[in-house]
C-alpha cells in the first residue's frame, strides 16, 4: 500500500512540474543522459516503474496505464490536447532520458498489453450485461 501511495504522489508530482520545467534544466538532462540517476524526475519515474507491477497483479489495468502514460510522454493521452505539441515534444525528449532503454522498452510492452487488457474487460462487462438483459 504504501509504495503505491507513493507512487500515486510521485504521478501527480510529474504531471505537475514536468510542464512548468524550465527547458535548460530539460536540455542538461537530455545532452548528459547518464547522469540520469542524479536527477529527481528520473527517481520519481523509477518509483512510478516499481508501482507498475503491483496495479497489473491487481487488476487496476486503468491506474497502470496513467503510471506508464506519465513516465513514457509525461502526459495523459486523454488530456494531451490541453497542452501545445511544442511543449510535448521537449517533454517526451526529456522522458525518454529519465528510463533506461531496456525499461522504456518494456514499457511499452506492457502500456499495450494492459489496453489490451482493458479493451477485453469492456467486452467481458458488455457480454455479461447483454447476456442479462
Amino acid at each position: 500500500r504504501n509504495i503505491c501511495s507513493l507512487g500515486f504522489i510521485c504521478q501527480n508530482i510529474l504531471l505537475y512540474f514536468l510542464p512548468i520545467l524550465k527547458n535548460d534544466e530539460m536540455f542538461y538532462l537530455i545532452d548528459r543522459p547518464w547522469l540520469r540517476h542524479l536527477s529527481w524526475q528520473s527517481s520519481m519515474a523509477y518509483i512510478l516503474w516499481d508501482c507498475i507491477e503491483i496495479f497489473e497483479k491487481r487488476g487496476y489495468y486503468e491506474i497502470a496505464v496513467d503510471m506508464l502514460e506519465t513516465i513514457l510522454y509525461g502526459h495523459l493521452t486523454k488530456n494531451a490536447e490541453k497542452s501545445k505539441m511544442s511543449e510535448r515534444k521537449v517533454v517526451n525528449g526529456f522522458m525518454q532520458v529519465l528510463l533506461s532503454r531496456r525499461v522504456r522498452g518494456k514499457a511499452y510492452d506492457r502500456l499495450v498489453l494492459d489496453k489490451k487488457h482493458i479493451i477485453q474487460k469492456s467486452k467481458e462487462k458488455s457480454r455479461k450485461k447483454t447476456k442479462t438483459k
